[in-house]
């Protein structure tokens, strides 16, 4: 599976230093288009875009009403969005902080979100409950990738989706997301990732099919105009500039599987 890591196994948490904690104490910083979650702000357009397609073409005349959960839904940036675009959304995360950071935004904004404490390998929903599951910029957080996964399967719907984005494991990832992002433009505090948690799409495809969820295809997620342009854009206004999605899949990329029938093989 490559490059001196195997995320088709969980990983001890002892080995792997990851700040999990920072996303606890944003508060409203969460929605500063220009503050620390500024990526996050600038990958919003191309995954809402993106994920619209999907439900559509995999739902049909379902994906408007879609029950759609939003694991690690932090600040509430993306579960936002989909609400507002009249889905039923449940937004968990295990920050408490995160969690009322988002919902007195969306009391703000008047959009109907519920947000509840839970974890990606244990959510308080019974089998089969949801149309859609959404992890993004999630599972490079999660020690035991497998188990993740797996619980996302049972509370899908069969023929439910599963959309994804995370970092492919490869030296140009390491150069940007830990030595550029974190070390030397501090986009992000020391220890928010961990290259060997990174996930190559063909560890994610395998550890999502043993969980019975068949992966549709993987799309790179990146700035509109290049990493050039997204540093001297975040240098000079504090967020990288829009993304869209590209053939590269040597940083961030996106995707979706689909909830098997029958469950795992």
């Amino acid at each position: 599976m490559g490059l001196l890591a195997d995320r088709l196994r969980a990983v001890d948490p002892s080995t792997v230093a990851l700040d999990n904690d920072y996303y606890e104490h944003l508060g409203e910083r969460w929605w500063e288009p220009a503050g620390p979650m500024s990526g996050l702000h600038a990958m919003n357009p191309a995954r809402l875009s993106y994920i619209d397609r999907v439900l559509t073409r995999v739902l049909g005349d379902a994906a408007p009403r879609a029950r759609v959960i939003d694991v690690g839904c932090g600040g509430g940036i993306l579960s936002e969005s989909l609400a507002a675009r009249g889905h039923a959304v449940i937004g968990f995360d295990v920050a408490e902080g995160a969690l009322q950071v988002a919902r007195r935004h969306a009391a703000r904004a008047s959009v109907r979100v519920e947000y509840r404490r839970g974890s990606a390998y244990a959510l308080p929903l019974s089998s089969a409950a949801v149309d859609v599951v959404i992890a993004a910029d999630v599972l490079e957080h999660l020690h035991d990738l497998p188990r993740s996964l797996a619980e996302f399967a049972r509370v899908l719907r069969p023929g439910g989706v599963f959309v994804f984005d995370t970092i492919h494991r490869t030296l140009r990832s390491w150069l940007v997301a830990i030595v550029l992002a974190e070390r030397v433009l501090g986009v992000v505090p020391p220890a928010t990732h961990a290259w060997r948690m990174f996930i190559t799409p063909d560890e994610l495809a395998e550890a999502a099919r043993r969980a019975g969820l068949l992966v549709q295809e993987t799309r790179g997620l990146s700035p509109a105009g290049g990493l050039v342009a997204a540093v001297r854009s975040y240098i000079e206004r504090g967020t990288p500039g829009e993304f869209t999605l590209t053939g590269d899949r040597s940083v961030g990329y996106i995707g979706h599987a689909v909830r098997t029938a029958g469950g795992p093989p």
